[in-house]
């Protein structure tokens, strides 16, 4: 299969950097859009000053492109997709200007992606713990709509955006847990699929995100409270910013003594009433992906059924 024009949109927390940093920048039979100018073109621009007219004259002497951001879905999920407001500008502004594109989405069991979010929140700078970071909105109703929201989470509603736009046949869903099994044997496969021309020889599959173990985290939360950067939702006393790249970089190497405890797994992290919250939560939505989208292979990763 090839298609001149393709976008891989997200999710954020599947693999998306690595992707970005180790993959598509090792197709040679493709011009792979850098993620910075994809950020700027189609994700920083105001509402008011998108221009797909402009962004159609520039990219159409590309014969076949490749797009990847992970937050071209609808933002970071941190922030929700801000009441799926962005998650439905940035598909129409898309659409407006590649709109025979091929769009490809990485899904995660959501217990997992929320629990690898939150550990992201903290390395990012936040200072909540996991019940506030999840249940937010329900403190402030001004700005609950800049806040985590589960909906982000509901697959089911992006993907059915994104075919009514693109076409049933145009969007292509992949498991960010296939990849994690054999990201060698993924990588090839999603070759042969859109006939990438790639190099593995270049390819490193080393991982790029590591988490924290148990009693750093809880330390770097402390610390976090000294800087504003980098998350928008958190509390702090003091704006020494230079301080967050110091921190984490110590962090980051002191991660590997076993002393600050061992790595927390999913249900740790989330803690049990939230885990059965979760699950629940995304039951019928994750029913809709095996009756509608046809992705029985969630069954086999144990997404909330």
């Amino acid at each position: 299969m090839e298609s001149s024009q393709i976008i891989h949109i997200g999710y954020p927390k599947t693999a998306s950097t690595w992707l970005q940093n180790n993959f598509f920048n090792n197709i040679s039979n493709i011009d792979f859009v850098d993620r910075r100018t994809t950020k700027e073109d189609f994700i920083l621009s105001n509402s008011l000053d998108f221009d797909s007219n402009f962004l159609t004259d520039k990219y159409k002497n590309k014969s076949r492109i490749l797009l990847s951001h992970e937050l071209l879905v609808g933002g970071m999920i941190h922030t929700g997709g801000v009441n799926g407001i962005l998650i439905k500008e940035f598909c129409l502004r898309l659409k407006s200007v590649f709109p025979n594109a091929q769009i490809v989405l990485f899904i995660r069991n959501q217990t997992d992606m929320i629990a690898s979010a939150y550990n992201q929140y903290i390395k990012g700078g936040g200072t909540y713990g996991i019940n506030k970071y999840l249940y937010q909105n329900t403190f402030d109703a001004l700005n609950k709509y800049f806040f985590f929201s589960f909906k982000y989470l509901e697959y089911d509603k992006i993907i059915d955006l994104y075919k009514k736009e693109f076409g049933e046949n145009n969007v292509y869903i992949y498991l960010h847990e296939e990849f994690s099994k054999d990201p060698k044997e993924f990588t090839k496969k999603l070759s042969e699929k859109f006939n990438f021309d790639t190099d593995f020889d270049k390819i490193d599959y080393t991982p790029l995100n590591i988490k924290y173990r148990k009693h750093l985290k809880t330390l770097f939360r402390i610390t976090n409270i000294f800087y504003r950067k980098s998350v928008i939702n958190k509390f702090n006393l003091f704006r020494f910013n230079k301080l967050y790249y110091k921190s984490k970089n110590t962090f980051n190497s002191l991660n590997k003594y076993k002393i600050f405890g061992s790595f927390q797994n999913t249900r740790e992290i989330l803690k049990e009433k939230n885990y059965k919250y979760i699950c629940d939560y995304y039951k019928e939505s994750n029913q809709r992906l095996i009756s509608k989208h046809k992705l029985n292979e969630i069954k086999e990763y144990n997404y909330p059924l």
